[in-house]
């Protein structure tokens, strides 16, 4: 297939050099083909070997060559292009919901639980688990998205999702009496899931302009994600009642909600404000608008060596630098101090996102033992770009260490569209 693709860009490439070698012992030695022509003389070559390794897809990004200085130009601005292509497409899969196929009757709980964990990706916590022991549930699910069938699981138990416990998981917990079961709320899109969780009408004799209603919704999201950031745009807002009339107010045609992601719980909560409907008014027949996310694309791994030279170091990614600035003696510890710029980082910097301290760092010795800071700190930061150093107390020159940073590739901007339907008034 691959084949037929690059003949296809270009007729002058013959079938022995970009067909895949069936005798090749793994996919590492077909990368490493490609890439070597890269740089070949005919651009008509250069062009379907990098078609060649796009196509191959998203997993062989660790197996693309580093940004090395030493290879030419023309090698190191495809494989640029290349890693960006496949970031794209990596961010893009993972925005699609994980999809679970599982057709089982009278299963344990447990055992279906694992089941949808290890198929997904996501990690699920019942803290009830061992009063559930005996329970057995019922599973019919053919490329089901993840929340739905995880919904039709707990349905059948006395089971919800608590959205905020305190691991980066799916924690369930008793659903209360009285409590909607989980699958008979919300709505799923792609990896999410919206849930209503109440509404509040304020109402006010005295002062009628006063009066309006609130609209509580939760956002979850599958935990194999990592969202930097949730925004709802107000003006993406509509709120119908079961007579086609609109209960958005002015004060939401501008502006934005934002909400503060928590990195180890897969959800946020949301306040809409709504004009409030007269009293025969008793349904809203859809609310529905838009979530803005900012996602991180796939972890790029840079490594530098030499870390006690004089002269700074960059090395480029897909859409991210990395610069070792400088490493030297600070006080009784060595700091590395590193800059790290974005080509198109939308606004993931923003100074009350804190998403880039938690990527990691460390130094590695010759032996592969792998040290950790002892502290860091920012040091810059713009609308592009941010810098940090880090501290690490050692016995001698770093002088045979190589220092590790881990970053996303790419950032992304990605559009949810939901809509919830038939919300009761308070």
């Amino acid at each position: 297939m691959i084949g037929s693709l690059l003949i296809a860009v270009s007729l002058a490439l013959t079938a022995a050099d970009v067909t895949p070698d069936p005798a090749a012992k793994d996919q590492a030695a077909q990368v490493r083909r490609y890439v070597e022509q890269l740089d070949a003389p005919q651009l008509a070559r250069r062009t379907a070997a990098q078609e060649a390794l796009s196509a191959l897809g998203p997993d062989i990004l660790p197996l693309l060559p580093q940004d090395d200085r030493r290879l030419p130009a023309e090698t190191r601005e495809r494989l640029k292009q290349i890693r960006q292509t496949l970031q794209n497409r990596a961010a893009s899969k993972a925005f699609q919901p994980s999809r679970i196929t599982l057709r089982r009757d009278g299963i344990p709980l447990a055992e279906c639980l694992r089941l949808l964990s290890e198929r997904s990706g996501n990690r699920i916590v019942n803290r009830r688990a061992k009063l559930d022991q005996a329970k057995t549930v019922s599973a019919d699910f053919d490329q089901t998205p993840f929340w739905d069938a995880l919904a039709a699981i707990l349905d059948q138990t006395d089971l919800t999702v608590y959205p905020f416990g305190p691991e980066r998981a799916v924690t369930l917990v008793t659903r209360q009496e009285g409590q909607i079961p989980f699958g008979r709320q919300g709505q799923t899109v792609g990896p999410f899931r919206i849930l209503p969780i109440g509404m509040v009408a304020k109402r006010s004799l005295a002062i009628p302009t006063d009066a309006g209603l609130q609209l509580n919704l939760q956002v979850l999201w599958e935990p194999r994600l990592n969202p930097i950031r949730l925004r709802l745009p107000l003006n993406s807002l509509e709120a119908i009642d079961t007579h086609d009339r609109s209960w958005i107010t002015e004060s939401v045609s501008s502006g934005t909600l934002d909400a503060t992601v928590d990195q180890n719980a897969p959800a946020v909560s949301l306040t809409i404000p709504l004009k409030l409907p007269p009293r025969d008014v008793s349904r809203l027949k859809t609310v529905s608008g838009k979530l803005n996310l900012l996602m991180p694309g796939r972890t790029e791994t840079f490594r530098f060596d030499r870390l006690t030279d004089s002269k700074s170091i960059s090395k480029q990614f897909a859409g991210v630098t990395v610069e070792l600035q400088e490493t030297r003696r600070d006080g009784p510890v060595w700091g590395v101090w590193i800059l790290v710029r974005y080509d198109r980082p939308h606004d993931a910097l923003e100074s009350y996102l804190g998403w880039m301290l938690r990527n990691r760092a460390f130094l590695e010795t010759a032996d592969g033992e792998k040290i950790e800071p002892d502290s860091f700190e920012t040091t810059r930061r713009t609308n592009r770009e941010f810098g940090l150093v880090y501290r690490f107390r050692l016995e001698n020159r770093p002088v045979d260490m190589t220092f590790v940073y881990e970053t996303p590739g790419t950032i992304q901007e990605m559009t949810v569209d939901f809509q919830l339907e038939d919300l009761e008034l308070p």
